[in-house]
């Protein structure tokens, strides 16, 4: 019966030395889990990782809806240059990519043709004075009796008709950029002026000299950038959200440095095929280097919010969550989970997980990811 009972003494003495180192080693992961959030660096190190702090600001930020689209213009301010009746380029007084003015001569063209329809002005404004004064001689006629009134009717039919012929090759003389004063003169040329009608750049060009141009050909296209403007692509899900006059920020896809405002104009009424719906933007601000066609990035921003925020660089992410760096005294920092919001021009909207009084809280600005780091390390020595 004793070696029984001192058996089961020495069977409980056993138990006990086993089971309260385990209880310790508990206990010191739990206080280690508590420490993790803790970081303590040497001014050294602050150097070193270039560490600022500051406090967190109140300022109003826009919720934005992301899109792409291109430069563009309107149709008006586009123009391609044909020639009426075609002709052989005597002259070309433009390059691709230069500025122009309206009225400046871009090219000279030569045609017999033009020869013939002045011609064909002044033999028929020659007629047109007889027919006038035989018109009014049966007028006068007729008004006494004495002449024939089918006379005086075929006459007048002659005199109209001639009439209506003048204004016609009078109005394909001006279509040619010819004055029908210094035709009348006798001044007749076989050469017309391809002139400008706008001022812009000279964007398309097919003419060389000596070539003949249909009247079909485009010889050149000319954009005006002055009334440049964005076309944006919003999907079908965010339309909604778009109204007039909303604050747009454009930046080009091949210069993202710059940036450019505008707003929102007309919205279109119709859904595209990739399930788009097209957004005329006018700029606020924009210089004569954008080309049309050219893509851009665009943010229409949608919804004004004051928040607290602070620099992007001070939320740092680790394990899937989003974290700031509290300074809790000099060289002492805890790391707090928080929620990101909304993001402009290089601020964040945070919300803390946790209760904190962000007013009174000083944050980690830079230098947050070193400071991760070193408390990871320090967790796993």
């Amino acid at each position: 019966m004793k070696i029984i009972t001192y058996f089961s003494i020495l069977l409980y003495v056993l138990y006990a030395c086993r089971t309260k180192p385990q209880t310790a080693e508990l206990k010191s992961t739990e206080l280690d889990v508590r420490e993790s959030e803790i970081v303590t660096v040497t001014d050294q190190q602050i150097n070193n990782s270039s560490l600022t702090t500051a406090k967190a600001e109140r300022k109003t930020l826009r919720e934005t809806v992301q899109v792409n689209g291109k430069l563009d213009v309107p149709p008006k301010h586009l123009v391609s240059l044909t020639a009426i009746l075609g002709g052989y380029v005597r002259e070309i007084n433009a390059l691709q990519g230069m500025k122009v003015r309206k009225g400046q001569i871009l090219a000279v063209l030569e045609n017999p043709d033009f020869l013939t329809l002045q011609q064909d002005y002044l033999e028929s404004l020659a007629k047109l004075q007889f027919m006038k004064v035989d018109f009014e001689r049966q007028a006068l006629l007729n008004q006494s009796n004495i002449g024939s009134r089918r006379e005086y009717q075929e006459s007048e039919s002659n005199y109209n008709v001639m009439e209506a012929r003048v204004h016609a090759l009078a109005q394909k003389l001006r279509m040619l950029g010819l004055s029908e004063s210094q035709v009348t003169k006798g001044e007749i040329t076989s050469r017309i002026n391809i002139a400008s009608p706008i001022n812009g750049y000279v964007t398309v060009m097919n003419v060389n000299m000596g070539s003949f141009v249909a009247p079909q050909t485009v010889m050149f296209e000319i954009v005006d950038p002055e009334h440049l403007h964005a076309e944006l692509y919003v999907y079908e899900k965010d339309i909604s959200k778009i109204k007039k006059g909303q604050l747009v920020t454009i930046s080009l896809a091949n210069d993202t440095a710059n940036t450019y405002q505008g707003r929102v104009f007309l919205i279109n009424k119709r859904i595209e095929d990739d399930r788009t719906v097209r957004i005329h933007v006018h700029f606020l601000n924009h210089d004569d280097t954008m080309i049309p066609g050219t893509f851009i990035k665009a943010a229409i921003a949608i919804n004004a919010k004051t928040c607290w925020v602070l620099p992007e660089k001070a939320v740092i992410d680790a394990d899937n969550k989003k974290y700031v760096f509290v300074q809790l005294k000099p060289k002492s920092f805890k790391m707090v989970a928080v929620r990101k919001g909304i993001t402009q021009n290089g601020l964040v909207e945070i919300t803390p997980v946790d209760s904190l009084n962000l007013n009174d809280v000083t944050f980690v600005t830079n230098g947050g990811f070193n400071l991760l780091g070193k408390m990871r390390n320090v967790a796993d020595e």
